[in-house]
C-alpha cells in the first residue's frame, strides 16, 4: 500500500514539473519585415528642358510663318520645307537642340529665296527710276539713292519698298507749267528751286518749248513754258555741257550753236 502512494506521489510531481515547464517557455514572435524606403517620383521635366522645349517650338513657328510667306510670293521652298520637316522629326524625339537649329536652317532658307524674289523686282526699276531723275524734286532723287544703296547691300525687301512708290508717284506726275513773269529768262526759270535747282539746265526748257520760243534769249510774260522733267542723264548732261560752251549771245538773234543743240537732242521727253 506505501509503495502505491509513493508511486502516485512521483507521477503528480513529474505532472506538476512538466506544467510549470511550459508556462515558462516565451511565445514566439512574429518575423520582423523591414521596408525599403519608395524612392522619390521625377515630378515632370526640367526647367532647363522646359526651355529647350519652347525655343524649339517658336524657331519652328518662325520658319512656318516665313515658308508661308514665300508661298504665297510664288517662289520656290524646297530645301526650306525639307529643313522643316526635319526639325519636327527632332523635335518630336525631344531632341529640342537639333529641332532649333533645324527650324533656324530652315527660315533662313525661306528668308532668302524671298530676298532675292525683291532684288529681281527691285533692279528693272531702278533702271527706269534712274532714266526719271530728270523728274524727280530733291527729296525723290534722295529716295532712289537709297533704294539703289539697299539694293547693292543686298537688301532686296527695302530696295523694292523704296523704288516701287517713287516710280509710280514720279511716271504719274502731270508735267508742270511755268507762267512765265516780268522780267524771267530761261537761266533764272532754271536756277529756281521749283525747277531744277540748277541754272545750267536751261536749255532743257528751250527743247521742250521750242514751238513757243524762236530766240532762247527772248521769252515773254504770259508764257506757259512746259518744264521738262523725263529728261535723261545723257540729256541732262549734254544741255549743262551747251549752257557752259555756248558763247556769245545776242538778243534777236537765234545763235547758230543753240540750232546745233537742238539738231543733237532733237526727242522731247515731256509727258
Amino acid at each position: 500500500m506505501t509503495e502505491n502512494n509513493n508511486m502516485r506521489l512521483l507521477m503528480a510531481a513529474a505532472v506538476l514539473t512538466v506544467v510549470a515547464g511550459c508556462a515558462s517557455t516565451p511565445k514566439e514572435q512574429p518575423p520582423t519585415v523591414e521596408v525599403t524606403p519608395t524612392a522619390a517620383q521625377p515630378s515632370g521635366p526640367s526647367p532647363e528642358e522646359l526651355a529647350a522645349r519652347a525655343e524649339a517650338q517658336e524657331a519652328i513657328q518662325a520658319a512656318r510663318e516665313k515658308i508661308r510667306e514665300a508661298r504665297e510670293l510664288g517662289v520656290p521652298v524646297g530645301e526650306a520645307e525639307a529643313k522643316l520637316q526635319a526639325a519636327e522629326e527632332a523635335f518630336a524625339a525631344g531632341d529640342y537642340g537639333r529641332a532649333k537649329q533645324l527650324a533656324e536652317e530652315a527660315r533662313h532658307a525661306a528668308e532668302a529665296t524671298i530676298n532675292q524674289y525683291y532684288l529681281n523686282k527691285a533692279r528693272p526699276l531702278i533702271e527706269e527710276a534712274q532714266g526719271l531723275r530728270g523728274r524727280m524734286t530733291p527729296g525723290e532723287a534722295a529716295r532712289l539713292s537709297e533704294a539703289e544703296q539697299a539694293y547693292q547691300a543686298g537688301r532686296g525687301k527695302r530696295a523694292y519698298e523704296l523704288i516701287a512708290p517713287l516710280v509710280t508717284a514720279v511716271k504719274a506726275r502731270q508735267p508742270e507749267v511755268y507762267v512765265v513773269q516780268p522780267g524771267d529768262n530761261l537761266w533764272d526759270i532754271a536756277a529756281s528751286g521749283k525747277i531744277y535747282d540748277d541754272p545750267y539746265l536751261w536749255p532743257l526748257l528751250y527743247r521742250a518749248n521750242q514751238d513757243q520760243i524762236v530766240d532762247a534769249d527772248l521769252i515773254y510774260p504770259g508764257q506757259r513754258l512746259r518744264v521738262d522733267r523725263n529728261a535723261t542723264p545723257e540729256e541732262i548732261q549734254g544741255a549743262i555741257e551747251h549752257a557752259k560752251t555756248r558763247g556769245p549771245w545776242q538778243l534777236g538773234v537765234v545763235e547758230e550753236n543753240d540750232r546745233e543743240y537742238l539738231r543733237r537732242w532733237p526727242l522731247l521727253r515731256v509727258e
